[in-house]
């Protein structure tokens, strides 16, 4: 499961030592590494960390091996790409509040949009899309918002509903935080809206409290970990908010939370690698941890691979192998729960369950990306996630 990464041990640990480089403003010593910067290169693009990756070369004394030329290109387009999109996010992001205010609708500007604030610059932290809150009865007024401001519908998802304006923006229109299982976490955002602050000169526009902030990043993370692991990026989020904010928030009303969530355990080793990886007195990439080495693993938004894994090995019990045909069936007929989620007409109309199962199976189930990795799931590969699940501290979770 971690082949990639040690095949490829010392890019992956130039790559963090970069980014830890371009996060502290100081040089990184990559003397004692043998690496190949074109594939830097494609860790740092699959990481979606190039920006970073490229301001930690720009920090590399003299006397460090530095990227030849063309390779050194590659970085700098991407960042300037980045910094286009950057621009352009921040752009649209100001639009879209000043109409939702103008329109008295309330808006809860959230994730990427709040943590961009708090980097150096705003272009080392990637934002794939705009993620905003809309209550879900306001969203016949949030369509019409967002038509005039030439946005596209593409999706609507168990949770948000997905709008695009090419060339660069995405945006991603949340009517519920949180769709799993776990009750407390259910309560806990049911009126989200009544815990957050207006913006500074808005009457509509909301933000999350420093304190929400960082407990929605660990429910995120653990959100992505179940659905095909957590991105090093993630990690960087961890450090840098820990850095920015330090001891100026209450922590035991954090600590509490987490702890009423199941996820107090999962958020210290959180921090404990975010340190070990990009603190100025971290040891970085360790070789010898399992774990650091599948999370290093995890690309932008985790892999194909890893979701049959994680999800196999949670449906198998302890000493047990696991079954291809129970997780095949499961693939096929996923529990009600998953089926409104991915399906919002169910919400509404939940006879057309038999319908939305036929259209299901023919769409997704015989074409889906994960059917590559059936072949997978064994004992070994079973043994393999439970381990990182036990590691993080999510064996006991109620998602």
């Amino acid at each position: 499961m971690n082949n990639q990464v040690l095949s490829h041990f010392d890019d992956y640990c130039c790559t963090f030592r970069l980014i830890k480089s371009a996060l502290n403003g100081i040089g990184a010593d990559i003397s004692d590494l043998n690496i190949n910067w074109k594939h830097i290169f494609d860790i740092s693009d699959n990481m979606s960390v190039t920006a970073l990756v490229k301001s930690g070369i720009d920090f590399l004394p003299d006397n460090q091996n530095k990227p030849e030329n063309d390779i050194y290109i590659l970085f700098k387009n991407e960042f300037r790409r980045q910094a286009v999109m950057d621009s352009n996010q921040m752009y649209e992001l100001k639009l879209m509040q000043k109409e939702f205010e103008k329109a008295e609708t309330d808006m809860l500007v959230m994730k990427g949009c709040f943590f961009k604030k708090i980097y150096s610059s705003s272009v080392l932290r990637y934002m794939g899309d705009i993620d905003t809150y809309v209550r879900f009865s306001d969203f016949k007024n949030a369509d019409k918002i967002l038509e005039k401001l030439g946005y596209q519908p593409s999706k609507m998802g168990g949770h948000d509903k997905i709008f695009a304006k090419p060339p660069f923006i995405c945006l991603e229109q949340h009517f519920t935080l949180y769709d799993g299982k776990n009750p407390a976490i259910k309560d806990y955002y049911a009126n989200i809206l009544d815990r957050c602050t207006l913006k500074n000169g808005f009457s509509h526009i909301y933000e999350m409290t420093p304190e929400d902030t960082y407990i929605y990043l660990s429910v995120h993370a653990v959100h992505h970990f179940n659905y095909a692991g957590i991105a090093p990026r993630i990690f960087i989020d961890y450090y840098v908010f820990r850095e920015k904010f330090g001891n100026n928030l209450d922590w035991d009303y954090v600590y509490k939370k987490l702890n009423d969530f199941g996820y107090l355990e999962f958020d210290k080793k959180a921090v404990e690698i975010a340190y070990c990886w990009f603190g100025k007195d971290g040891n970085g990439l360790d070789k010898s941890s399992d774990l650091q080495l599948f999370l290093a693993s995890c690309s932008t938004y985790g892999t194909m691979e890893h979701n049959v894994g994680i999800r196999a090995s949670k449906m198998t019990k302890t000493g047990k192998k696991p079954s291809k045909i129970k997780f095949f069936l499961k693939q096929l007929f996923p529990d009600f729960d998953n089926m409104k989620a991915q399906n919002p007409i169910l919400r509404k109309f939940p006879l057309l369950l038999p319908f939305v199962w036929i259209i299901y199976i023919f769409r997704r189930a015989f074409s889906s990306s994960t059917r590559h990795y059936y072949g997978n799931i064994n004992k070994a590969s079973s043994d393999f996630y439970a381990g990182m699940i036990r590691e993080l501290g999510l064996d006991n979770q109620k998602d």
